[in-house]
């Protein structure tokens, strides 16, 4: 029976080692097994390409390296004696083919050749021509050398082979390009540009071109467009700079002006006005007469218009709020004394009431833009006999309101003919008992004492 259960075991054991082993094969091959198959479809997804590299008579060229680039690859070698060479690329993107002869012997202008392997029939076959070189003088019309004069090597009508600049003597080289037949062109500022065929025939040939200067008009106008039919500005002072001279002019009623200026040059040209925002334009002037409009608006500004200067506290009051060119502006936040008190209508007006006497500060604030005046706050209750106004402090025998500071004729108006803030009847309305003439009867009393004085001294002659 021990040993029965014994070889149970013993066969369970084998077996599950037996299992883990699998397992573990299994792990090991499958990475193996995906490697293989990966690397066989990278292998599918190139293609050989054989490419032949000659000159234009058809000879095959040899020790010419050939590189093939495309995204995330490349692959490179050197041609045989039969001028061939085979690479492998990837069948359907597209590869750029360069050729570079490593003696200097041979070049190609228009690099790299792209094709896909899909598109090659057969054979990639790629032209190389034997190295020329050019040396260019450029003078002016009295044979003295232009400086910084640009020359460009054209293939056909459009390929730029090469450019090149003239230094101070006016001279300037262009190497390594195909011996053939090119054109030139060569510009100066201030100069006609001048076109002429160059034949490149051997490694180094030399070729003298002439420059014209020339100069032509250019009518310059300066409108303020925040019109809708622009307005001419005079007085404008136009500068114009380029890169070796500047000169100002300015515009006339009717906004415009003119200059005379070099050919083939790039301006920068601005425009200044008091009141006004500084503008600019670039001008790339050519060689035939030009015209350049330029245009400005006043410096954004906004202005508060009040009714009056100064009104009775809690009464309303309305500004009307103006741009730079006295138009109402909507929309501007207006503040009395640091609250905001509302925002302008469509007609550029707010109203809203004064709240305090003396000074009161009227702000306006829009888009960066902001302006404040005072305004003066009455108190209505202010001005009727109080402390020094109308009959205070010593004007019309007062010293509080309607002449009184007592009671019972004291101290008053006049009264009792006691200390009316002067005494014996001075800087009051009279005092001195009986002398005094009350306030509203003074004139009639006096009059009436006339007649009497007159009447009497009439009885006394005709008695």
């Amino acid at each position: 029976m021990f040993r029965t259960r014994a070889l149970v075991s013993a066969l369970a054991v084998v077996v599950v080692l037996f299992g883990a082993a699998g397992a573990v094969s299994a792990e090991n091959t499958d990475p193996g097994t995906e490697t293989t198959e990966s690397a066989a479809v990278a292998q599918q997804d190139l293609v050989e390409v054989e490419v032949v590299v000659e000159d234009r008579s058809g000879r095959t060229l040899s020790d010419i390296e050939v590189v093939a680039e495309w995204d995330n690859g490349t692959s490179t070698d050197t041609t045989t004696s039969s001028g061939r060479v085979l690479l492998d690329v990837p069948r359907d993107t597209e590869v750029e083919f360069t050729v570079n002869d490593t003696d200097g012997e041979f070049v190609r202008n228009r690099q790299p050749v792209t094709r896909t392997a899909s598109e090659i029939d057969g054979v990639l076959r790629i032209e190389m021509a034997p190295r020329g070189q050019a040396q260019f003088s450029v003078v002016d019309s009295e044979g003295m050398p232009v400086n910084d004069a640009r020359i460009r090597l054209f293939q056909g009508q459009n390929t730029v082979v090469d450019v090149a600049f003239t230094g101070p003597d006016g001279t300037a080289e262009i190497s390594g390009v195909e011996q053939r037949n090119y054109t030139v062109d060569v510009l100066r500022s201030g100069f006609i540009t001048a076109e002429e065929s160059v034949n490149v025939n051997s490694s180094s040939v030399s070729e003298t071109i002439e420059l014209e200067r020339s100069r032509v008009n250019v009518e310059f106008a300066v409108f303020d467009d925040y019109f809708q039919e622009p307005r001419p500005l005079e007085g404008a002072q136009i500068t114009i700079n380029s890169d070796e001279s500047t000169r100002q002019i300015q515009t006339e009623e009717n906004g415009r002006t003119e200059g005379i200026l070099r050919v083939n040059t790039q301006y920068e040209v601005s425009v200044s006005l008091d009141g006004y925002l500084n503008t600019s334009e670039t001008l790339n002037l050519g060689e035939e007469p030009a015209s350049l409009t330029l245009t400005t608006q006043r410096v954004p500004s906004i202005s508060i218009n009040q009714l009056q200067d100064a009104i009775v506290v809690g009464q309303p009051t309305q500004v009307t709020i103006t741009n730079a060119y006295g138009d109402p502006v909507e929309g501007v936040t207006v503040g009395l004394n640091g609250e905001t008190v509302g925002e302008t209508n469509g007609q550029g007006q707010v109203v809203f009431n004064i709240t305090q006497a003396g000074e009161n500060t009227i702000t306006a604030s829009y888009r960066g833009l902001t302006d404040s005046v005072t305004l003066q706050g009455v108190d209505a209750n202010q001005g009727d006999g109080t402390d020094g106004e109308d009959g205070t402090d010593g004007e019309d025998g007062t010293d509080g309101e309607d002449g009184t500071d007592g009671e019972d004729g004291t101290d008053g108006d006049g009264t009792d003919g006691t200390d009316s803030d002067g005494a014996d009847g001075t800087d009051g309305n009279g005092s001195e008992g009986g002398d005094a003439i009350g306030p509203g009867f003074g004139l009639f009393a006096a009059l009436g004492a006339l007649i009497a004085v007159a009447l009497l001294g009439v009885r006394r002659r005709s008695a």
